[in-house]
């Protein structure tokens, strides 16, 4: 990880720098969630790529509103409304170096996807995407 980048990459610069800035920024929040269409309505996902874009361009992005919204997307019991949410609070949380507040591993454990040879799937869906999410969870 390069110092003072939680995304672990330099920073970038470009001529477009100060307006993508301007633009994520006005997309967060008064929870401290950030939702793209401007809306008070955030969640997880644009969360996390709001704060990985402005990692990217070397912003500081720890932020304790920011964190306690991200906290807040998950249960007592340790679950979130989705393996995506969970995800992408995880990765975000990280970012602003923080943690979920409870354990992550029962939900994660509970939904293990079952995968043999003999599993067979429509053409148009894959089990890669879930498979990922769920095993990206455990790094978190």
């Amino acid at each position: 990880m390069t110092p003072g980048t939680p995304c672990g990459t330099p920073p970038l610069t470009a001529p477009f720098h100060p307006h993508t800035v301007h633009y994520v920024r006005e997309r967060r929040c008064p929870s401290g969630g950030y939702c793209f269409y401007r809306l008070d309505e955030p969640n997880a996902g644009d969360t996390f790529y709001a704060l990985q874009v402005l990692s990217l361009l070397g912003q500081e992005v720890r932020d304790e509103e920011t964190t306690a919204f991200l906290q807040g997307l998950q249960e007592r019991d340790g679950s979130f409304h989705s393996h995506a949410a969970a995800l992408f609070a995880g990765r975000a949380l990280q970012l602003l170096g923080a943690s979920p507040c409870h354990e992550i591993a029962p939900f994660i454990t509970r939904a293990i996807p079952r995968i043999s040879p003999d599993t067979r799937v429509i053409d148009t869906l894959s089990l890669f995407e879930p498979l990922h999410t769920w095993l990206s969870l455990f790094s978190l």
